[in-house]
């Protein structure tokens, strides 16, 4: 493993951290798979990460909350769903920054991490807690805001229903 000087790693972490936007994925996990994910875990995702910059209430029992500064913003590509897509390259690293519940509902807060420098944050224990905060307080005050039926349909579900960077069976994707 290639190791990183103080320098490399400030410059890796204000690249990351800078200009970060809130992405929202609802999805109901089983029990199983919502326990697997862990605060300080790096997960791959091999497909592509569909998201929306859209955020209200929630129908479902799980939200990925996305904070990342390199998504790709499909929503003008988008016929009438209103869904506010935005989408995440395939083979995407993240790290899991929180797990919060609150309300019945859990948020599991993950940070979108550079494709090409990912492997940084395998050697460092690298916390945001003032974000973390920030983010929670967020899906605490949206548990009591009304859902976006853009958000609620079939379809939208259905395209976000698989759990980020780990397989059906449980076990994480290889990093």
């Amino acid at each position: 493993m290639e190791k990183f000087n103080q320098a490399e790693f400030n410059k890796v972490i204000n690249s990351t951290v800078s200009g970060l936007q809130m992405f929202v994925r609802d999805v109901n996990l089983p029990k199983d798979i919502a326990g697997k994910y862990k605060t300080g875990m790096l997960i791959h995702e091999l497909g592509y990460t569909d998201a929306s910059h859209r955020v209200g209430g929630m129908v479902t029992s799980h939200r990925f909350t996305l904070l990342s500064n390199h998504m790709a913003d499909l929503a003008s590509f988008e016929q009438g769903t209103n869904w506010g897509l935005c989408v995440a390259q395939r083979g995407a690293h993240f790290l899991v920054l929180d797990v919060y519940e609150a309300e019945g509902h859990t948020q599991i807060t993950l940070l979108h991490l550079p494709n090409d420098q990912w492997q940084i944050f395998e050697q460092v224990n690298f916390q945001m807690d003032s974000l973390v905060s920030n983010v929670r307080e967020i899906f605490e005050k949206n548990l009591s805001s009304a859902p976006i039926p853009e958000l609620t349909t079939a379809d939208w579900l259905r395209r976000c229903a698989a759990p980020l960077g780990i397989a059906d069976n449980g076990a994480p994707f290889p990093l």
